[in-house]
């Protein structure tokens, strides 16, 4: 009987785009990008060029961008930016996490999101807390659904999210955590964590600053949602 071939799919390709502070990225969250790497391929670019040739290559088909800096929000990588807009409208997925929400100024986030995007979304308040996950998120019956149901993160908010786009919220009991600091009040209509559909793909958000795991989780569901729509909606990167 003849030995029947390798018939193993290769792994879905992951991009980290990383413009700004490779080194940075590297140190904080080597342990997540080791732990993405058991589910996918990881491709990344630390420069605009190489970034543009890798999206216009039609046989690269990432399932989804991670965008670890805020180097995409800069004048200089706005055609980048276009690609990336573009990918996304196509069915492809596209998470601003890591660096990205520590190294942008109030003032561009406030215009990225509503400009590039057409979001409402604005940026909100600093701190830590628990949040809590949302079981109304729509998307959530898609994906595998093993999120985590709290955690706490330090990180910076978005406010004016609408509650279908929240992924994780504080609650009533949510307080600020802090070591120096008495404890206060936050506000339970921002979120650190949002997610929602644009074009035929998606855009998230994850503004924690410290590489939780509870984050790292959060990733690795967007991520396998983004798979999921890869695979029945999402053509070719063009």
């Amino acid at each position: 009987m003849a030995e029947e071939g390798n018939t193993a799919q290769p792994k879905p390709a992951v991009f980290i785009l990383d413009l700004e502070q490779p080194d940075l990225f590297t140190a904080i969250y080597s342990d997540f990008v080791d732990a993405l790497a058991s589910e996918y391929r990881i491709q990344r670019a630390r420069k605009k060029g190489p970034a543009e040739r890798y999206l216009t290559n039609t046989e690269n088909r990432p399932i989804a961008i991670l965008a670890v800096d805020a180097g995409l929000v800069e004048r200089k990588n706005a055609s980048l930016l276009q690609q990336v807009r573009d990918y996304v409208h196509r069915g492809g997925t596209v998470i601003f996490m890591a660096n990205f929400s520590g190294f942008i100024t109030p003032p561009k986030m406030n215009k990225f999101w509503p400009e590039t995007w057409g979001l409402d979304w604005q940026f909100g308040e600093y701190h830590r807390t628990t949040v809590h996950l949302n079981h109304n998120m729509p998307w959530l019956s898609t994906a595998t659904n093993s999120l985590p149901q709290q955690y706490s993160q330090k990180a910076v908010n978005l406010a004016q999210v609408a509650l279908s786009d929240v992924l994780y919220r504080p609650s009533s009991d949510s307080r600020t955590q802090s070591a120096v600091l008495a404890e206060s009040p936050v506000n339970q209509y921002q979120t650190p964590v949002a997610f929602t559909k644009i074009g035929r793909g998606f855009v998230g958000y994850i503004g924690d600053m410290n590489n939780e795991t509870g984050s790292q989780n959060v990733v690795m569901e967007m991520c396998k949602l983004a798979a999921y729509n890869a695979s029945t909606a999402a053509p070719p990167v063009e």
